[in-house]
């Protein structure tokens, strides 16, 4: 049926979306501590501010990833629980 491709391709394209957001972020904040290392240049306040809204949207973009691969309902539990220690 139709209606099935289109969810399976919704699907995979959720995912992709997570995955190139995920590698994006990251890679624009390698990038940014890079420079910041390599050159020995300080950070202004709004770059360290900027900083932080990408490694938040990065760990949004690690949870959507994350939550795709579990979906038991207590999952989320024993995956923070382990994670904590």
């Amino acid at each position: 049926h139709a209606d099935g491709y289109f969810k399976l391709f919704g699907t995979y394209m959720k995912k992709i979306g997570y995955k190139l957001g995920f590698s994006i972020t990251t890679l624009l904040l390698v990038v940014a501590y890079w420079i910041e290392l390599r050159y020995k240049i300080e950070p202004c306040p709004l770059c360290i501010l900027q900083r932080g809204i990408i490694f938040f949207l990065a760990l949004l973009f690690l949870f959507g990833l994350i939550r795709d691969h579990i979906h038991k309902p207590f999952a989320w539990t024993g995956l923070t629980l382990n994670a904590l220690g």
